[in-house]
């Protein structure tokens, strides 16, 4: 697993210990298009929040009859919203 990736899994791990109870880990990272309640188990938020910021259009999402979800376009948008930590900020600034 990539470094930027595992950092983006150790923090969902974090906030929600067990995000897999309803879908394989394996078969979820498998695959390239996530559902609703697969991007729900995999971040932690409830389906209707996921739908709701998808009609604001804050989560980056494909509606083809039904909401889906690129993985690496999720991963992307997860990597976006890190807040800097302290280190990385003194590094940007030498």
């Amino acid at each position: 697993m990539q470094p930027c990736l595992f950092f983006i899994f150790t923090l969902i791990m974090a906030i929600n210990p067990n995000p897999f109870e309803t879908t394989d880990q394996q078969t979820l990272l498998a695959k390239k298009f996530w559902t609703v309640k697969e991007l729900s188990s995999f971040v932690g938020l409830a389906p209707s929040t996921i739908r709701r910021r998808c009609s604001e259009r804050s989560i980056p999402h494909l509606k083809r009859g039904k909401l889906l979800f690129e993985k690496e376009e999720i991963l992307n948008w997860l990597e976006q919203g890190r807040r800097l930590e302290k280190k990385d900020i003194e590094r940007s600034i030498l």
